[in-house]
């Protein structure tokens, strides 16, 4: 005579349990609080990031076929008309001959394509010899390159890790939805 009742294996108890359950409803929360919480709906990017064409490297905005004609031992010489830093605009057109200056996560000025390093130049007053060649948007982060509008950025379902944080706020993102907090109670029986 057995005394003792059998066990329910994991499998079926698992099941069991699962056909008891209920979805979690969902509720919107700000980016901050939602480590370690459950995306509820699949979030996709608003914007493109960057968000316009950028300079990769400290140098020189140029056209890239005012370069073509440079070989070993020769340079250009081209008129830097202006000078960019980084979160600041240029209304400046650069034109055949011409170059802006700019720094690394500079925007791109219109009339560019791209971007000569000042490792390969030479600055003389309001001008600069070029030493290397270039092709069109070498050294430049094209607009959406890392992420274009549209694209999913976390799919529900997804455990928010503290480096999601960084992208979701990088993109704009403020609020997203998450499941709610599960109600847990213990009842110790014996």
């Amino acid at each position: 005579m057995n005394e003792f009742k059998s066990l329910m294996p994991y499998a079926k108890a698992l099941e069991l349990l699962r056909s008891y359950s209920k979805e979690f409803s969902s509720e919107i929360i700000g980016v901050e609080e939602s480590i370690d919480r459950v995306v509820s709906k699949d979030i996709f990017s608003d914007i493109d990031s960057p968000a316009f064409d950028r300079s990769a490297m400290d140098g020189y905005a140029i056209q890239a076929k005012d370069t073509f004609t440079i070989s070993e031992g020769s340079y250009v010489t081209l008129k830097v008309i202006d000078s960019i830093t980084a979160g600041t605009i240029s209304k400046t057109e650069v034109s055949v001959g011409e170059a802006i200056e700019v720094m690394t996560g500079a925007m791109i000025p219109k009339g560019a394509d791209s971007v000569v390093m000042q490792e390969f130049t030479e600055r003389e007053n309001e001008t600069i010899k070029v030493y290397k060649k270039v092709f069109p948007y070498m050294h430049v982060s094209r607009k959406g390159e890392d992420i274009r509008k549209g694209d999913l950025i976390l799919k529900k379902g997804t455990i928010v890790a503290p480096e999601h944080l960084s992208l979701l706020k990088s993109l704009g993102i403020e609020k997203i939805n998450v499941k709610k907090r599960p109600r847990v109670s213990i009842i110790v029986t014996g």
